[in-house]
């Protein structure tokens, strides 16, 4: 299992781990990814493996964070992702999660996001955080309001979406 970040009442969240491909996989290929994050070409547990390494395994080494996998305390299964990116046309870091269908609508991303915030204040000593989202992504939007996120501007992700950026100041 990946090294521990933090815990939560329900929740352990972790470093990602190239033995998280099939869990991955799923993640990255369930209908709310696509919709609503994108889609990634991960069409093999191999192609999950070197997303892992490329994307997560990476930015643990160069930036000290990225995103993390979310597991059940009471089972210590994979549910979602939660952590920041800090991406090279963003001037700060990026609040992102994703959880499986199954563990959606639950409060578990409000859970793992509450406990990244104050991770990122308190152990990584940001000041401001944004996130990026679709403009109609509805949950993900009502999500980061109540987070104390506000409305920043429309951005062109380096995906070529537009989208909204949010902004939390500590």
């Amino acid at each position: 299992m990946g090294k521990k970040i933090f815990e939560t009442q329900r929740l352990i969240i972790r470093e990602a781990e190239v033995e998280d491909a099939p869990f991955f996989y799923e993640l990255l290929n369930s209908r709310g990814w696509l919709d609503n994050i994108g889609d990634r070409n991960i069409h093999s547990l191999e192609d999950a493996e070197l997303f892992i390494v490329d994307k997560y395994l990476i930015s643990y080494s160069a930036n000290g964070f990225g995103f993390w996998v979310v597991c059940s305390k009471e089972d210590n299964k994979a549910i979602g992702m939660a952590g920041f990116a800090k991406r090279p046309h963003l001037e700060y870091a990026d609040l992102g999660y994703a959880f499986l269908p199954d563990f959606q609508q639950k409060g578990f991303a409000r859970e793992a996001a509450e406990a990244a915030l104050k991770y990122g204040k308190e152990d990584l000593k940001f000041e401001k955080i944004i996130a990026i989202v679709l403009a109609n992504n509805g949950p993900s939007v009502n999500l980061l309001k109540k987070l104390g996120f506000v409305y920043d501007k429309a951005i062109v992700h380096d995906t070529g979406d537009e989208l909204d950026q949010y902004v939390h100041h500590f």
